[in-house]
């Protein structure tokens, strides 16, 4: 009896000891035919939205396929640390695109005082969701027709590749966190109008850094901006910058600007185009797909990203 109790004994210690295999299924997402009320696991009864299969817990060793030819907007996340998984495509055609941006439609001529009457407006308060630590999506960049647009900026360009700068005041002096621009002077902009813009300037030889205004002084272009340097140090004079940022500067084909506050977008479409008639995409999520801490051997293949 003893001995056919160690033997018990031993056979459960061997079941317990051995690997556990854990179950695995096929998931579908289709942007077009798909709809979240389905159960996903058939391409006939497919999911429509990456929202909609982040709120799953999947079993291990699953594999989250999405339809080829289509575009898929939002995140991948893998949900309660789950391993093996596989990110993928499924039937003919283009890879799917995982994008990282929302379509903005429902543009309106503006009526801001500030802007011109070439200047469009759209309301975007419906995709900008608090994260879990209570800070708010922003629109980061903007697409017409897949070209990068250029933020409201001074000076202009014609596309955020091109290269014009301003230029820090040769033996300028003008302190600690500062410095001036005769330029910005002669643009004739009142005191403290740059304030809150978005301040983009060489530093160092090979590096640029970005910075919030916190001050302007009319008189001598004085620009400040905390954590700047200068005062002996960098900026060096002469070198380059340029502001960004600010919307009252949206006065140029190709530049928009988003309103945090009022959780609107402004855009000046190039040719004077309604851009009602154009695909407008706003980039809003950072990171195409996360997978976490302990979430080993995950696969992420036949997929696009872009816009984050």
């Amino acid at each position: 009896m003893f001995k056919k109790l160690l033997s018990l004994l031993f056979l459960m210690w061997l079941v317990l000891a051995l690997p556990i295999t854990a179950r695995s299924a096929t998931y579908y997402v289709s942007s077009s035919s798909g709809d979240d009320a389905n159960d996903g696991t058939s391409e006939a009864t497919p999911w429509q939205t990456i929202d909609k299969a982040n709120s799953v817990i999947l079993d291990e060793n699953s594999s989250l396929l999405f339809k080829r030819g289509e575009v898929f907007r939002g995140a991948i996340n893998t949900n309660k640390f789950r391993t093996g998984m596989t990110f993928g495509a499924y039937g003919t055609g283009d890879r799917p695109i995982i994008a990282g941006s929302v379509e903005i439609t429902g543009w309106t001529k503006t009526t801001h005082s500030a802007l011109g009457s070439k200047v469009y407006e759209a309301d975007v308060s419906a995709f900008i969701t608090p994260n879990s630590k209570g800070i708010e999506n922003q629109i980061q960049h903007l697409f017409v027709n897949g070209e990068l647009m250029t933020i409201a900026r001074y000076p202009n360009v014609d596309s955020p590749a091109d290269k014009n700068w301003l230029n820090v005041d040769a033996g300028a002096g003008a302190g600690t966190d500062a410095f001036t621009d005769q330029a910005l002077v002669a643009y004739g902009k009142p005191g403290g109008y740059w304030k809150g813009a978005t301040l983009r300037i060489r530093t160092y030889s090979w590096y640029y850094k970005v910075f919030e205004v916190t001050g302007y002084a009319a008189s001598n272009g004085k620009i400040t901006a905390a954590g700047l340097g200068g005062g002996g140090g960098f900026p060096l004079e002469e070198w380059g910058y340029f502001l960004d940022g600010k919307l009252e500067e949206l006065d140029h084909p190709g530049e928009w600007y988003y309103d945090a506050d009022a959780k609107k977008v402004y855009f000046y479409a190039k040719n004077g185009v309604n851009p009602n008639t154009l695909l407008v995409e706003g980039s809003t999520y950072g990171t195409g797909v996360n997978v976490y801490w302990h979430e080993d051997n995950s696969t992420v293949e036949n997929l696009t990203f872009r816009h984050f």
